[in-house]
């Protein structure tokens, strides 16, 4: 019996803590405010700017590409004069792959299918160049 004394004694304590454990854990916490701040807006002048360096940006970008396409017409056409019909003919659709729409090449492309006797590429070629003279 000397032992069950401090046995019951430690049993009822345990119960206790057990009891303030349960009543702290389920006691509101209160989370933390985070304030989040949106970010900042830019202005008109700003906004514009970003416009005008994005406008600039694409007439480069398409100042180049219609460079690009004239050189190749250039290299295309030195290629007919010296005849060397294939290169030109790859010249000329290089220029129209950067160009679509050059009625120049599209010309030149149809009429070296024309001298090498593919007259259904050449109409199709000659069907492209109608196209662009009717926008």
């Amino acid at each position: 019996m000397k032992h069950r004394l401090p046995l019951v004694l430690v049993l009822a304590l345990l119960g206790v803590a057990c009891q303030r454990t349960k009543v702290a854990s389920t006691a509101p916490v209160a989370a933390p405010v985070v304030v989040v701040e949106p970010p900042p807006q830019p202005s008109k002048q700003e906004l514009a700017e970003k416009i005008a360096q994005r406008k600039k940006a694409e007439a480069d970008r398409l100042a180049k590409i219609r460079f690009q396409a004239r050189e190749a017409l250039e290299r295309g056409r030195e290629q007919l004069r010296d005849e060397k019909n294939s290169e030109a003919l790859d010249a000329f659709h290089e220029a129209v792959t950067l160009d679509r729409d050059s009625v120049d090449a599209w010309l030149r492309i149809a009429y070296v299918y024309e001298q090498e006797g593919d007259e259904l590429h050449a109409s199709e070629a000659f069907d492209e160049v109608r196209r662009l003279w009717s926008l």
